[in-house]
């Protein structure tokens, strides 16, 4: 029985008529890009490993294939093209209509870079090329938590380690949400959960003393800026950042309701902090 290949959008493919017990070459007829099994094919292991080995490698070449298919990727490994390519029209025999770049490797830029950095090229031909994202700083550092705080414990906090002997700008973007039990807080529904936001900005310098030990100091008052607050036990909520055993330590603090009836599995107050250190 002759296997009859058929694209996603459900038209055949020319190519993918195979007889049984053969084996043939697809995409280029003479490398074996792509290799079509048949029915009763023998020894066929060899092929079908080589196929999933290449589409992982995106049929990396020095060359196109000389019958690509419109939606294949094809990485390019020689200078002149050096890039990831996508077939875009199958039937045309001019090479920039048939095939388009969709990202570029060699790039020339002389200044720092950290891993996951994307650059676009706003000349050509590696001309000039700007950071489009992730938007890094040389030595930017990102973490994200979540902390809660309930009638039981009021406060938490998250401790950061900062870089010997540098200057860090910190931005702490906090937002604060009541969470309420809805199958036994006796106030669910009857009023909304309270929320709040904040932005806070800080120096957070580290030097060395004169006897060699490291010191870490909040320069001057960190700045804060409030997006947002409901107008109960929200206005009490805090957000503080000091210093604790040479450490940066952010402290939250705040309940949902000061209802003796409610326990702190029915009513807490999640806190989601997103902190920007930027340092030299």
């Amino acid at each position: 029985m002759t296997y009859q290949i058929t694209r996603t959008n459900g038209s055949q493919y020319s190519q993918g008529l195979i007889p049984d017990s053969k084996i043939i070459n697809v995409l280029d007829k003479n490398s074996s890009y792509l290799s079509l099994i048949g029915k009763l094919s023998a020894d066929y292991g060899e092929d079908q490993s080589n196929n999933f080995f290449h589409l992982v490698e995106n049929f990396a070449n020095e060359k196109f294939p000389s019958d690509p298919v419109v939606g294949m990727l094809c990485f390019r490994i020689d200078s002149d093209y050096n890039g990831l390519y996508m077939c875009v029209n199958e039937t045309s025999d001019v090479e920039s209509e048939r095939w388009k770049k969709i990202l570029s490797i060699n790039f020339d830029d002389s200044g720092a870079h950290q891993a996951g950095d994307i650059y676009y090229d706003t000349v050509g031909d590696n001309g000039g090329w700007v950071l489009i994202g992730p938007q890094n700083f040389y030595n930017k550092e990102n973490i994200s938590t979540i902390l809660e705080s309930t009638s039981d414990i009021t406060s938490s906090n998250i401790q950061i380690d900062i870089q010997e002997e540098s200057a860090n700008l910190v931005t702490i973007k906090a937002v604060a949400k009541e969470k309420m039990d809805k199958g036994s807080n006796p106030e669910f529904g009857i009023r909304n959960p309270e929320t709040a936001s904040w932005i806070i900005r800080l120096l957070v310098e580290s030097h060395k003393l004169s006897n060699g030990a490291n010191e870490v100091i909040i320069v001057g008052q960190p700045n804060y800026e409030t997006i947002g607050k409901t107008s109960g036990q929200a206005l009490n909520w805090v957000i503080e950042p000091t210093i604790f055993d040479n450490r940066l330590m952010i402290t939250v603090s705040g309940v949902g309701t000061d209802n003796p009836l409610v326990t702190p599995e029915m009513d807490w107050v999640e806190w989601e902090l997103d902190i920007e250190i930027v340092k030299v």
